[in-house]
């Protein structure tokens, strides 16, 4: 196996080869990924209808992917990139807040499992968010946006794809 990644451009109806339409299931996840090992986890009590896939490079323990899913349709409908590279049109994992071109104002504070991040987007790509996450981040309150100081020393955590429906794409 090679240490080189696989890189996926992200769009507003694709990253790499996933798509809206891609179930969620190891049987069409694991042709895109050679050399990562998947595991099915049922939905967990905190998101019920969220069936999730995580991949790991094999013979590593850390998460490299997340392919979140809905009970009701069977297909992805989030990815969450948590190793540096794949996406080779996003700002690079790890990165500094203060190092990118986000801007505070289009963060917004989580709650919940995840209330320790803020999500950041830009305008021209929405299908992105970029997870920040820093001590300071994590020691503030839920519910609000800590002040941009605190946000500039935060760092790129992970980056979720969320896929959009072109607008002339028909339910099916």
């Amino acid at each position: 196996m090679t240490n080189m990644i696989d890189p996926w451009t992200a769009s507003i109806s694709a990253l790499g080869p996933i798509t809206q339409k891609t179930p969620l299931t190891g049987e069409a996840l694991a042709p895109l990924l050679p050399g990562y090992e998947l595991e099915l986890h049922p939905a967990p009590d905190d998101a019920p209808d969220n069936p999730f896939v995580v991949a790991r490079r094999a013979g590593e323990d850390a998460i490299a992917l997340e392919f979140i899913g809905h009970r009701e349709t069977g297909y992805v409908v989030t990815v969450r990139v948590h190793e540096a590279g794949r996406i080779p049109n996003a700002f690079m994992i790890g990165s500094s807040f203060d190092g990118t071109l986000l801007k505070p104002e289009r963060c917004l504070r989580n709650e919940g499992p995840f209330r320790n991040y803020i999500t950041c987007d830009m305008a021209d790509e929405p299908w992105l968010l970029y997870w920040i996450t820093s001590e300071e981040i994590a020691a503030g309150e839920g519910g609000d946006v800590p002040p941009n100081d605190v946000i500039a020393r935060g760092a790129i955590s992970f980056i979720s794809w969320i896929p959009w429906r072109a607008p002339d794409e028909a339910d099916t």
